[in-house]
């Protein structure tokens, strides 16, 4: 038995998630527009999907080959991280911090916001759909077009190079309340 999922219930259940996935990667002030166009591509191909992937990979699929042929075409340019990327890099919402101690929270979250968009596109993409999409290997590796060794290794090296950017440009310590914390050095 096979269940349809119509236009409207896929644009109601990814289209912030969809929002929140490419400010991450690109920025905020591009993401509503490139969302559009993401729902725009679904919304023309619908009657093309077989179902034999999930909706939810199927979606994201679409919006990370918009992506990618954006960056390559130069239609975009990947933004700073403003107050508003910064919030989506935050994993938690941490309402028991005291202002001084959120502070720091909302400064080291900026700081791995700025090194994540600098690092390249296939980078950040696995980095974003692993860390804070929290996708499987396997859901990565359909929206990314790879098999599944190749996405580990992706991974892996994402991580690498993320590390390696974030030790030569932060300091890191534990804080007064013995959570890690960085600053820009």
């Amino acid at each position: 038995m096979t269940t349809t999922i119509t236009y409207n219930e896929i644009y109601q259940q990814y289209f912030q998630r969809i929002v929140n996935y490419l400010s991450r990667t690109v920025g905020s002030d591009d993401a509503k527009d490139l969302a559009q166009e993401v729902f725009l591509k679904v919304f023309n191909s619908i009657d093309k999907f077989e179902n034999k992937s999930s909706t939810y990979t199927w979606v994201y699929k679409i919006a990370t080959n918009l992506l990618v042929d954006k960056m390559r075409k130069k239609q975009i340019i990947v933004d700073r991280c403003n107050l508003i990327d910064k919030e989506l890099f935050s994993k938690s919402k941490v309402e028991y911090l005291k202002n001084e101690f959120r502070i720091v929270q909302d400064e080291m979250h900026q700081c791995i916001c700025s090194y994540i968009k600098i690092l390249p596109l296939s980078y950040r993409t696995i980095i974003i759909l692993r860390e804070y999409e929290s996708m499987s290997i396997d859901q990565i590796a359909e929206i990314m077009n790879l098999k599944i060794d190749n996405t580990k290794k992706l991974l892996l090296r994402a991580r690498k190079k993320l590390k390696t950017v974030l030790n030569e440009g932060c300091l890191f310590y534990y804080n007064e309340l013995n959570q890690f914390s960085c600053e820009k050095k």
